[in-house]
């Protein structure tokens, strides 16, 4: 039975950092377990996954159970390209108004929640449904979408739009002039715990994944167009909008997002980032 459970997630926008990473070196010692990310937060929180990358959020849920890996996340600063809030009309005819969210996100789902109550003042109607946009907007009058979904929309939609269009990456900066952190690389304190040493040789082969995945970003690219199509423009400027570290700056976005996430009720205290210095081992 292996050691460590690791939480996979398939969106592209990991894919800078898990492209390369290499699962064989690993054998007999880790199960890679592939989840969406809102499912995996789940398994993770009760235990059922060990380390993987999580939504923003669902660590703060969990802040006592779990410890950060440095250096890793899924950030922004400016347009994301893949957390999408497409609707019909203004976005003030939103007051009131269904909004279908992705059943897929916990992070993106509430940053939609502070844009629209706190930044524009608006009381949607939220509805969970899953990630389809024609079924979504044939109920609701706004569609939150993550991921390569909303890629998929946004690749469908460049031509020929339907829908008006609002990029939550670059709205949050906008508004508060702020990274957004929709994701960090989290390990459960009692595998820490239990198996340290397995723990860094995951964490630094996410990092030599990482630097392979920036220095060769065409292979990825390219992994992209045949999966999803696509030009190569299309993905280069996806991929330049993402940042996958976790600097101070970044840190700083995350905890004001904390702020206003206990502000509109989604957490029930603001969370601490417990940092792993695995230099201090």
């Amino acid at each position: 039975m292996s050691k460590i459970r690791l939480g996979k997630i398939s969106y592209t926008n990991m894919w800078p950092v898990t492209h390369f990473f290499n699962e064989g070196i690993f054998a007999g010692e880790v199960d890679f377990v592939e989840q969406v990310p809102s499912q995996l937060n789940i398994k993770m929180s009760q235990g059922e996954i060990d380390i993987g990358a999580i939504s923003s959020l669902a660590y703060a849920e969990h802040a006592d159970d779990y410890m950060i890996l440095p250096d890793l996340s899924v950030s922004c600063y400016g347009d994301i390209g893949s957390i999408s809030l497409y609707h019909k009309g203004s976005l003030d005819k939103l007051d009131g108004h269904k909004v279908a969210l992705t059943n897929t996100s916990l992070t993106s789902v509430n940053l939609l929640k502070i844009i629209l109550e706190e930044f524009h003042q608006l009381k949607p109607v939220y509805v969970s449904m899953a990630p389809n946009i024609d079924q979504m907007l044939e109920e609701a009058t706004g569609a939150l979408l993550i991921g390569d979904e909303a890629l998929s929309a946004n690749l469908r939609f460049t031509e020929k739009p339907l829908y008006n269009h609002l990029d939550l990456g670059a709205e949050w900066l906008r508004q508060t002039g702020n990274w957004m952190v929709f994701a960090v690389y989290a390990v459960r304190k009692d595998a820490y715990e239990k198996y340290p040493e397995l723990i860094e040789r995951i964490y630094q082969e996410y990092l030599r994944s990482k630097a392979k995945g920036y220095r060769e970003i065409n292979q990825v690219i390219a992994a992209a167009i045949k999966r999803y199509g696509g030009s190569n423009d299309f993905w280069e400027k996806y991929f330049s909008g993402l940042s996958h570290d976790f600097t101070i700056e970044q840190q700083e976005g995350l905890k004001h997002y904390f702020e206003l996430a206990t502000k509109i009720g989604a957490l029930e205290v603001k969370s601490e980032l417990s940092i792993i210095d695995f230099n201090r081992q």
